[in-house]
Formats: C-alpha cells, structure tokens, sequence
C-alpha cells in the first residue's frame, strides 16, 4: 500500500529505532491523525521515567563549554550546527547532522581537528566489570558476535548515528562512544539531582540547571564514557546494517507499509486502538491480515500468560488461544495448587477456577489481625543523596490497611516522603515498624517487590551510621525473606504473605484476561462477589470504615448501562498529559512493575519539576489516595478469598491432585 507523501520528513535515529522493533510501525508512524499511538511520546514524561533529562545535563557538565543548536527545526539546526563546525576544536550538544534522508541529533559532539567523537548519553547503568560483557556467551563460543538483547539497541543506536556522520564528513575520523551511569561510583554530594529540573516551555520542555552548577561543585564522576568503536564496526560491517536503514527511510518518506512477521513483540505494539477512539487500530490490522478476521481481545497467542513458546505457535501459524493444545504446555498434576501449565490451559479453555482446599489451608494459617501494606519506590539514575549509588531503590511510600477478626477494615497508617532531595529510606522503615509492631498479625504483600526492597534497605542499613540500624536491621528480617544477592540467609517470623502467589495458585478469573496485576483482578473481584457488590456499593467509605483519604465514598459504582466502573478509573489521573493505561504499558509489560507506574512519574515529578505549592498538593493528595486504594484491593481480594469457601461458592471446580 503506497499513499501520497504529505511533507518533507526525515529519517531519524528514534524512527530507525521503532523500525528496528518492527518496520511496519513506520506506516502507522507516519500517519498520526489516521493510527492510534499510544506510546509515551511526551519528552517531559519520557524523561521522568527513567530520569534520561538528569543524566543527559549532568553529561554536558562533564563535557564542559559546549554549545547547544536549540533550535528544534531541522533546517535551521543544520545550517546551524555546519557553522560551528568550522572551528577547529568545539563541543556541541544536539549537533543536526544530515546525509541524504538520513537525520540525527547528536547528544553530544567533539570535534577535535579532523577527528568527531560522538557520544550517545544513556540513562542505564552499567559496572565497569561488565563492560566486556555484551555478547551472548553460547554465540561467541561459535565465534559469532551477537550482542545480548538488552544491549543491543543502545549500540544499533550508536551505530546508525556513526554511519550518518560518516557519510556527511567522509573526510573525518568519526568515534563513537556511550555514556552509562557508573554502578561502581557513589555521589559525593547531596541533592546532585536537585540541580537539574525540568521546567516546561512552549513546545518543549526545557531542562532548568541550578545557577553555578559545574564541573567543580557535582562531585565524584558518576557516569562512564565506553569507547564503543570496535562493537560498532561490527554492526557496520554486516552487508544488510545500511540496506535495512535506506528501505525502512524511503518506506517511511512515502508512506509505504512494509509488512512485518507476527511475533511475541505484538503485545507491547503502541498502535493500537480501541473501539470508539477515532482513531484506527494498527495492531488490529496486522493481526486480521493473517486471520482474515477481527481478532477476539485477549485472545491471541501473545495473551497467553508467561507463554514462552509463543514464537513457536505463531510460526506454525497457531494464532489463537483455542488453537493451544495441553501437549503445548507443562501441566503438571498435583503439587502445590496450580502449575503454570495449568493456569495457562485454564485461560485457554477460558474459564473460572478456585482451588478451595488450597485457599483454606492458606486462610487457617493466618493470624489477625491482618495487615495489608503497598510500597511505591523508585530508582534514579543520579542519586538523590551524598553516599548512594546511581539505581539504588528508593521507598518513598506505603499505605496500610488493618482487617479485624470481626472483619473491621480501617486504613490505619500512610506514609509518604515529598521533600526535596532528601534520602528517604530509613525514615520510610522506621515509620513502617511503627505500623506494624503493635501485634503479631499475618502481613500480606503483592508481589515481592515490598520483600526485595526491604532486603535492599537492609544492605543500605549495614553500611550505614544509623543510631537505630541493628534494630530496623532486626525488623526487616522479622518480617521478610532473604533474597538471592543477600549475604546471608533467613526467613522472619513474620514473613509477608504474597497474595499475588495465592492468586496464581489458587484461583483465575477470566475477566482478568490472563494478567495478575492487581489493577486487573480488582475489577474481575468486584464483578463475582454478591458479598462486595453488598458492601462496596454504600457510601462507607470513609464512613464506616475508616480513611485517612476518602470521605463517604462509594467504591462500587456503575454506569449507565449497568456495567461495573473499575474504582483505579474513578480516581483522577495523577497526569493530565498522558493516559495512565498508555503509561503503565510504556514502562514495562511486567505487571509487578507497571502497577506503580504512575506513582514512580508523580513522585519523579515532584521532586525535579518545577510546579507552584498548588500544583505540588494536588499531586500529592493524589499519590496518597492511588496508594490506599492499593492495600483496600487487597483487602478486598482477601474478603473475597473468604467469600470463596462459603457454602454458596463451593460448587466451583477443585483441580485434581
């Protein structure tokens, strides 16, 4: 399919990126006001996610007296950028460099008599020990370079940049480079990232480094320059690297589909739509080629749950999950509640299971009063305190929910750290042990991740000064297991519970669509339980039941035609410049890590954006109440483990054992 080019464009190195995932996104690319596009393109918050805006300035520290080309029209940029280049020795920022279709800006550009070094700013970490460890060890026993996954976009990047200076200045030695965050360093001075904050502009958002900011005052260097030369000489050297980039280019400057093979990858595809949203549906059209119809959501083989034979089945042209047979999966018989395999024909067959005697046993072992906690963290590239490593997690908050024996819900305790460039950790434990130390009540968790990050402050907690450190140490073991990097091994009394574990072992819902976030299960929940849709459908809220953020509040509502909302969609969306749906999903397709998503952005948000008093308490009423409807789903999802094993429930199917 050809269509009428409609303006001049170029081919840049984020288009050869998305066509290196798939070269048919360019087609829909191309065409915004037609397809759907649901990826996170807004710079402000691209930016937020993985703090790139930090490590980007705090490179141009390092690389000090450089010039930046400002100008976002590529024209201007160009003619620009070729000015400056007639110096002798200059650094640039964001230098336009164009052959042919061919686009790029620059991160960062020396020009050194006839020699350009180029250097891509990433905001990913890496040790200086694994820095030679960027190949797929079984392929190079073979003799054959193949760069692991997880590098080999940052140098297919790197490269498609040195193969368009090297064709716009033939007569010039051109060096590629990377810049990582340095795991190995440790920041020497606090508040580093406060010195670098995002201001939004008019069609840009414009990145504010404090007044006196400079190589003198940021401290120990925590980022790493990599010579990358020799790995992209290789990429360079592979007889289709510049085909591949010139047919993606003209497919793209004239509009033309290229059609690509079905994969895993589908899943995360960006151009998708939904039904009523104006906008055309790219995924869809892909995916109806090959069926010769719509196909049903949630039913393809790339919805089938922690699958990893998909490949295999799309291969053979088994596209649906009822073209999925039992030999296609391990399931074992008997054993500790639902195998994988089993869980997987479950959602195949599409049909709802619960493992009563597996849930009794569970529920018997509990001790009240019941604890149900959430932590929202995260994890910057520059630290935010003297002595922390670049990546180090960070606990900003949790919420706490208390069920009784004679099942009284109270929100019983919040926690959340919003000052500025303070390190919050120990502070986040000490509040926690006040939480929880009153009984000897059964924690429960979702996901480990509340267990990994407590493991993390542990170790902080060992190489720290702390007056109370042996007896928050003391604490986190109680109540947590040691992990696979810990020093050493144990298992606390009070060891949290998973839940997300009891519901993979123990019970599927088919509305759930195979996903176990918690922001799924809530809805497919609230859609079974007589007992919720009861309780939940009164004002009591905030009421009855005790709030520290809702008043009178009816968390089961529904809309005109009598359908369920789901209580995550009746809260305001903490950005108002992006859909959280399409947020969670740019994140990460690992439901334990997208479900904070949002809460990650807001607190990246409140910490290195400038925004008045008004605007910073909005956002922070609006974290404390996201993270208190987390722990109310979960005690929600408890009662309905308890409805489960009432009379009334217990005609649904146990798994032979």
């Amino acid at each position: 399919m050809v269509l009428p080019m409609t303006k001049v464009r170029y081919f840049t190195k984020s288009l050869h990126k998305k066509a290196l995932e798939c070269p048919t996104k360019l087609f829909y690319h191309a065409q915004p006001d037609i397809y759907e596009n649901r990826s996170l393109d807004d710079p402000f918050l691209r930016a937020l996610a993985y703090g790139g805006f930090q490590v980007g300035e705090l490179a141009r520290i390092y690389f000090p007296d450089g010039v930046e080309v400002a100008t976002l029209n590529p024209d201007e940029a160009l003619a620009e950028t070729e000015r400056l280049l007639q110096k002798d020795t200059i650094t640039l920022y964001e230098a336009a460099v164009r052959t042919g279709s061919f686009l790029i800006r620059a991160d960062i550009l020396v020009k050194q008599g006839s020699t350009i070094r180029l250097y891509e700013v990433k905001a990913k970490s890496i040790h200086p020990d694994d820095t030679d460890d960027f190949y797929d060890k079984r392929a190079l026993k073979k003799q054959v370079y193949k760069l692991k996954s997880k590098w080999d976009p940052y140098f297919q990047d790197i490269a498609f940049q040195t193969m368009v200076c090297r064709q716009a200045f033939p007569h010039f030695k051109v060096v590629p480079h990377l810049v990582f965050a340095d795991k190995s360093k440790v920041a020497t001075v606090s508040g580093l990232n406060q010195k670098f904050l995002i201001a939004k502009g008019k069609g840009r958002n414009k990145i504010r480094v404090a007044d006196g900011t400079c190589l003198s005052n940021v401290g120990q260097k925590i980022l790493m320059t990599i010579s990358v030369e020799e790995h992209v000489e290789r990429l360079l050297a592979e007889p289709d690297f510049q085909t591949k980039a010139l047919a993606w280019a003209s497919a793209y400057l004239s509009t033309t589909k290229i059609d690509s093979e079905l994969s895993k990858t589908c899943s995360r595809c960006e151009y998708r739509s939904e039904p009523g949203s104006g906008r055309k549906s790219g995924f869809h059209e892909c995916w109806k080629a090959r069926l010769k119809k719509d196909p049903e959501p949630g039913r393809l083989i790339i919805d089938l749950w922690n699958y990893r034979d998909a490949p295999r089945l799309i291969s053979e042209g088994r596209l649906l999950l009822q073209e999925v047979t039992q030999e296609d999966l391990k399931i074992d018989g008997g054993g500790d509640g639902l195998s994988t395999g089993a869980r997987q024909w479950l959602q195949v067959e599409n049909r709802p299971f619960v493992d009563h005697e597996y849930l009794r046993l569970a529920l018997e072992s509990w001790q009240y009063p019941l604890h149900c906690i959430d932590f929202e963290t995260t994890a910057v590239a520059i630290p935010f305190h003297e002595g922390r490593r670049p990546y180090e997690q960070i606990a900003f908050q949790f919420s706490h929910h208390i069920i009784s024996e004679d099942g009284q819900v109270t929100h019983a305790g919040e926690y959340l750290h919003s000052r500025k460039g303070e390190f919050p950790n120990f502070a986040f434990v000490r509040a926690l042990k006040k939480e929880l130390e009153g009984d000897q009540g059964s924690i429960f968790r979702y996901s480990n991740h509340e267990n990994t990050i407590l493991c993390a402050i542990l170790e902080q907690l060992r190489g720290s000064q702390e007056p109370d450190r042996e007896e928050l140490m003391q604490f986190i073991r109680s109540i947590t297991r040691s992990g696979g990097n810990s020093v050493e091994t144990w298992e606390g009394p009070r060891c949290m519970i998973d839940l997300l574990e009891l519901v993979k072992k123990a019970w599927y819902n088919p509305l759930t669509k195979g996903s176990n976030s918690i922001k799924k299960v809530l809805p497919a929940v609230l859609a079974d339980s007589k007992v919720l849709q009861e309780k939940y459908s009164q004002p009591i809220y905030g009421a009855a039941i005790a709030s520290r953020n809702y008043t009178n509040h009816t968390w089961l509502q529904r809309d005109e035609a009598g359908r369920l909302l789901d209580p995550y969609k009746q809260l305001p969306p903490l950005f108002n410049d992006v859909d959280p749906e399409i947020l969670e999903s740019f994140l990460s397709d690992d439901d334990e890590v997208a479900d904070g998503g949002a809460a990650m952005m807001a607190f990246a948000r409140m910490q290195f954006s400038e925004m008045n008093d008004l605007e910073f308490e909005a956002l922070r009423q609006g974290l404390l109440r996201y993270c208190e409807l987390d722990t109310l789903a979960m005690v929600m999802l408890i009662e309905h483990f308890q409805e489960l094993l009432t009379p009334a429930y217990m005609s649904w199917g146990i798994i032979s054992r």
